[in-house]
């Protein structure tokens, strides 16, 4: 689970990068590109999240298909992604991840406690995250899985 900041560059989506908050010794934010997410090696890795804005969304390139943020995990061969397709709210992303770990840890799959988790919010008592823009940018990415 990365709850980070991310960078989409539509000119060359390579150059998009995950942004990691930095302690105050360092210069600056460390990031990670999509160039250098193609290089990890992640054999044993299931499910990626990704709460950070649109880090789900990607241009469409002719004869690539879309390229975001998530394309590379799935490259790599993880087999699950959730991602983001808009701008996120940091307070409603917080409890929307919150309730879906829950739920997964509960035995849930993860598109089902991803569901369960928007549901929540939608008719949660906090009527601000009921809107459909606080939890819907959140999907899955790749093929099934039962996990």
């Amino acid at each position: 689970h990365l709850a980070l900041h991310a960078v989409v560059n539509e000119h060359s989506p390579l150059r998009s990068k995950l942004v990691f908050a930095n302690d105050r010794s360092s210069a600056g934010a460390d990031t990670l590109e999509l160039s250098e997410i193609y290089k990890l090696h992640l054999p044993q890795t299931r499910l990626v999240v990704l709460s950070a804005c649109q880090s789900g969304a990607g241009r469409y390139y002719d004869g690539e298909g879309m390229i975001g943020i998530s394309r590379p995990f799935i490259a790599k061969g993880v087999p699950l992604v959730v991602a983001s397709l808009w701008p996120v709210d940091s307070g409603a992303t917080a409890q929307l991840m919150i309730d879906f770990h829950k739920s997964r840890k509960s035995g849930r799959s993860t598109a089902d406690a991803l569901a369960l988790a928007q549901q929540a919010m939608l008719h949660g008592s906090d009527s601000r995250y009921r809107h459909p823009y606080f939890w819907a940018p959140f999907v899955t990415v790749g093929g099934y899985a039962r996990f």
